[in-house]
């Protein structure tokens, strides 16, 4: 069990997408930040492993229709830092 965790600072962001292209969301954190970042969309859950406090989480153009999406992403923790969960971002298919 750990003990004396911090919480994360986990910050979220995407922009504005294309139809037919792949929305990309970037995760970003502490540069120590280790583990796994999941982000779901319309019940699909896509994840990626942090390196450099960083992580990109790509979602295929096929997943994706025209109009407002909302992506809720859970981080979750490690050694050092404590799970965070349900941070959104919000972007729009055109």
């Amino acid at each position: 069990m750990y003990t004396n965790r911090i919480a994360s600072h986990i910050i979220v962001t995407s922009g504005d997408i294309r139809a037919g292209r792949d929305a990309n969301i970037r995760v970003n954190t502490d540069s120590d930040t280790t583990g796994t970042v999941t982000c779901t969309l319309n019940g699909s859950s896509y994840s990626n492993t942090i390196i450099n406090g960083s992580a990109l989480i790509t979602i295929p153009a096929a997943d994706l229709s025209v109009g407002s999406h909302t992506v809720s992403c859970n981080y979750e923790g490690n050694s050092k830092y404590l799970p965070a969960n349900n941070i959104r971002t919000y972007f729009s298919i055109r």
